[in-house]
């Protein structure tokens, strides 16, 4: 397909923890139905696509000059995500459909893009990230439980782990460092509270 001769492999995983979602192999777009991933449904959220090519005994100077191949193909499963998304309804304000960012402390957060502007530096966080800061920021000065705290952010995921919510907080620490302004303590044996200083 699109001139490439080296069998090959595409995956399309998620960002939080590399799970694949959707896979195929050069042979399932050749013959009658060229189209993949036709009639398959796919979960929002952040995912990334691996392409893996296969060893094969041919010169690797065929690659020399077709690069254009590779973004004719990324360009296709590109645009089969994009035109998948929810559209905005005819008369939708432009407003409506910006990114809605969500403001604490010096930082902003674009949940659905899963964006940190933090300390002038943008940070893309992944699914699970951008769903804790979210829940933290909606929430600031207020202690949060850790039972709270694993059935809003982990709760799609059928079992929860209390050891996860200690893995993501460290991690939104490191990417919240760049603004002095708010900091996520841990209250011990309770939960954790996102601090901005306003408190009462």
């Amino acid at each position: 397909m699109y001139g490439v001769r080296r069998p090959y492999q595409v995956a399309v995983r998620r960002c939080d923890d590399e799970t694949i979602e959707l896979g195929y192999h050069q042979e399932d777009v050749e013959g009658q139905n060229p189209v993949a991933c036709k009639g398959r449904d796919m979960p929002e959220g952040c995912h990334f696509i691996e392409i893996t090519f296969e060893k094969t005994a041919e010169k690797t100077t065929f690659w020399a000059g077709k690069s254009w191949v590779l973004l004719v193909l990324l360009g296709g499963l590109a645009g089969f995500y994009y035109f998948r998304r929810p559209k905005p309804k005819p008369g939708t304000p432009a407003s409506a459909v910006e990114p809605d960012w969500v403001a604490f402390g010096n930082s902003r957060l674009d949940v659905a893009g899963q964006i940190l502007l933090c300390g002038g530096v943008r940070q893309t966080l992944t699914f699970r990230e951008a769903k804790l800061l979210h829940l933290f920021a909606n929430n600031p000065d207020r202690l949060l439980e850790r039972e709270e705290v694993l059935r809003q952010v982990w709760a799609d995921e059928g079992v929860l782990v209390g050891r996860s919510v200690d893995v993501f907080v460290s991690r939104l620490r490191k990417k919240l460092a760049g603004d002095p302004s708010v900091g996520i303590v841990a209250v011990h044996g309770v939960g954790y509270r996102l601090e901005t200083g306003k408190g009462g």
